[in-house]
């Protein structure tokens, strides 16, 4: 799995370093996943970030999320917001919603807020080909509820910071990404910190010309959670390691997209006695406002 993610890195730097297609060469004419706007160009399901978009477009979005499994079932609906500024930033909002079952327990209710901002420190744009690494942070509000069980929130702030390549041409798109969650202490308790590992893969498989575009992609999500403390002591029935992978449509239009996926657990190893994982389904979908 790290050979694969290591592969696709290789592959996006020296797509950086050899690409030598100079502006004269390349034809202006929009096609494949260029076929529209750069706000409505493909971009990660499951990955994080990746949401740099034009200046001045705002994209309103709403997201929904299951995990299912033997004991066990995570739902989550995620209304957000993305808004692009100038220079390669943009900032992103989402206030998540949650219905969780484990063991047979319930709970509901409002999850963390985030903020999230990203930057593009590296981007190289041609008519044909995209080149891009972005930086990633956020903070989480404890909206969330940690005293519920299942919890619904980290009961503390916390935050991310992670970074994401990508490779987006014509006809293929490529990105990996690395994150890491930091989670703070409250009332002698403490979410365990949590480490992502991203890739995908994907191919336009068809578009018409300034209206629409068709890309299938093949994502793969690692996360890494460590065990969390409860009055200061380890609780051994928390904590994982899970792997994800599965295919994810794209279509997208000048003003809306839509985005969705079904992903089986390729890894997972639970500490203590916990419910395994079965598969997780989630689509995502936005209208662009701006020109």
């Amino acid at each position: 799995m790290f050979r694969s993610i290591l592969f696709i890195t290789i592959l996006m730097v020296n797509t950086v370093i050899y690409t030598r297609e100079s502006d004269e060469e390349v034809k202006q004419v929009k096609v494949g996943n260029f076929a529209v706007d750069g706000t409505m160009q493909p971009g990660p399901l499951l990955g994080f970030g990746q949401n740099i978009i034009d200046p001045h477009n705002l994209l309103l979005e709403l997201a929904a999320g299951w995990l299912t499994g033997p004991h066990k079932r995570f739902n989550e609906v995620v209304p957000y917001f993305v808004y692009g500024f100038p220079k390669d930033f943009s900032l992103l909002v989402a206030f998540p919603v949650l219905h969780l079952k484990e063991d047979g327990y319930r709970s509901s209710g409002a999850g963390d807020i985030a903020v999230q901002f990203e930057h593009a420190f590296y981007a190289h744009h041609t008519p044909t080909f995209t080149n891009q690494f972005t930086f990633v942070t956020s903070m989480y509000f404890p909206s969330g509820r940690s005293d519920k069980n299942p919890s619904t929130g980290f009961g503390s702030p916390s935050f991310f910071l992670g970074v994401t390549a990508e490779h987006l041409a014509t006809e293929w798109y490529y990105y990996t990404s690395y994150g890491a969650l930091l989670t703070t202490q409250h009332d002698h308790s403490k979410a365990g910190n949590q480490f992502s590992y991203q890739a995908g893969i994907g191919k336009n498989i068809a578009y018409r010309p300034e209206k629409w575009i068709l890309t299938l992609m093949v994502e793969m999500n690692g996360l890494y959670e460590q065990q969390e403390k409860v009055d200061c002591i380890k609780d051994e029935n928390s904590g994982f390691n899970r792997v994800l992978i599965g295919p994810t449509l794209w279509f997208s239009t000048q003003r809306f997209f839509i985005e969705a996926g079904g992903y089986f657990v390729a890894v997972e190893h639970l500490f203590g006695k916990q419910p395994k994982s079965s598969a997780f389904f989630l689509i995502d979908m936005g209208f662009r406002f701006g020109s």
